[in-house]
C-alpha cells in the first residue's frame, strides 16, 4: 500500500530500538526498510494478502519472515510482538473486518499499535492489479479515540481538497498545515497510536 513520506517520522518516533515488530500489509516493504535502518529490530515479520508483494519482500530479504495471511485473524500467539504497525491498510477493509484487525493487533502486541489512514477518505474501486487496493471504509478521529488510541494529524485538508483546488491546494495546505497538527480532524492523514500498559 502507498503512504505519505511524513509517516516515516511516526515510525521512527514510536518504535523503539531492538523491538520485535509485526508489519501488517507489507506492500513493497517500505516500512521494513525504514525500521531496519533506524531501529535495528530484534525481529521483523511482515504479512500481506497480496502474494506478489510478499514474493518481492522475500526475494530482497527485507523481513526476517513474511506470511500470507488475512489481517483479521493473525496466525500468532497473544503477545508475540512488542509493536504492531498497520499503515495505510485499515481503509481497504470493510469496517467490521477492520475492527477485527485492530482487535488482533491489540492481542498480539505487548507495547504499541500504530495505525495510519487517510482522513475523510471516500470509497473507491481497485485501480491496479492488487484486488486489495479498493478503499472500502473511512476512519475518523473519534473511531480511534473510542478504542483508546491517541490520534495525530499530518497535513491539512483531504485528497478531494486537492482535486477541488488544483495547484493552489499545495500552497493552501502548506499554510494551514499547523492546523492539522493541532486539530487532527482537519488533517489529511491520521496516525493512531495505542500504548498498552505493561505489568
Amino acid at each position: 500500500m502507498s503512504s505519505p513520506h511524513e509517516l516515516e517520522e511516526y515510525i521512527w518516533k514510536f518504535i523503539g530500538k531492538g523491538k520485535s515488530v509485526l508489519d501488517i500489509g507489507t506492500g513493497l516493504g517500505k516500512n521494513a526498510y525504514i525500521i531496519r535502518i533506524y531501529k535495528q529490530p530484534k525481529s521483523l515479520i511482515g504479512i500481506d494478502m497480496f502474494l506478489p508483494h510478499l514474493k518481492i519482500c522475500k526475494f530482497h530479504k527485507i523481513y526476517d519472515n513474511v506470511v500470507l495471511s488475512t489481517a483479521s485473524i493473525l496466525p500468532f500467539a497473544s503477545g508475540s510482538f512488542d509493536v504492531v504497525i498497520a499503515t495505510e491498510i485499515i481503509g481497504h477493509m470493510e469496517k467490521g473486518i477492520a475492527t477485527k484487525m485492530l482487535e488482533e493487533a491489540e492481542r498480539v502486541a505487548t507495547e504499541k499499535i500504530i495505525v495510519s489512514t487517510p482522513n475523510h477518505a471516500k470509497r473507491q474501486e481497485c485501480f491496479n492489479l492488487n484486488p486489495w487496493e479498493a478503499r472500502l471504509s473511512s476512519w475518523s478521529v473519534n473511531d480511534f479515540r473510542k478504542r483508546c488510541y491517541k490520534v495525530f494529524g499530518i497535513g491539512f485538508g483531504s485528497y478531494t481538497f486537492e482535486a477541488r483546488f488544483g495547484r493552489i491546494a499545495y500552497f493552501l495546505e502548506m499554510f494551514f498545515r499547523p492546523l492539522g497538527l493541532l486539530f487532527p480532524i482537519l488533517s489529511k492523514e491520521l496516525v493512531a497510536v495505542k500504548e498498552k500498559s505493561i505489568g
